[in-house]
């Protein structure tokens, strides 16, 4: 975004990602992930409000924003942020899930691992 581009290290880093095609990479992994996080959770997509990210692609969910490990890591990132703690669409599922007996919490990581391998794989298959 255009104030971050007057630090002369995080045009350098910009640069240096577009140069390596990371994003491009990025982009498809991040929208595999989109859709396999969707069918799985069936949960709606978060969209941000205010000026810290930027929207990219036609998917739901995918969105740029300049975090650090983008800058410091040397390969592609991708950050998952599929469920907003103590949310309307999450809290009342983690408490399901304790209170009737489908689980507990760990249910919440089953799905959220089987909503990543499901990315990766579809993802690897384009």
């Amino acid at each position: 975004m255009g104030g971050e581009l007057a630090y002369d290290d995080q045009r350098f880093e910009l640069i240096w990602r577009l140069l390596n095609r990371w994003s491009v990479m990025e982009q498809h992994l991040a929208e595999a992930l989109s859709h396999s996080f969707s069918q799985v959770t069936g949960m709606p997509t978060f969209s941000y409000k205010g000026p810290n990210a930027l929207k990219i692609g036609e998917v739901p969910g995918v969105w740029a924003r300049n975090l650090l490990a983008n800058r410091i890591y040397r390969c592609p990132v991708v950050f998952l942020e599929p469920y907003v703690a103590n949310s309307q669409a999450i809290y009342p599922r983690v408490q399901k899930w304790i209170k009737e007996g489908e689980g507990d919490a760990f249910g919440l990581v089953s799905e959220y691992t089987d909503a990543v391998l499901m990315g990766l794989q579809n993802w690897a298959a384009e």
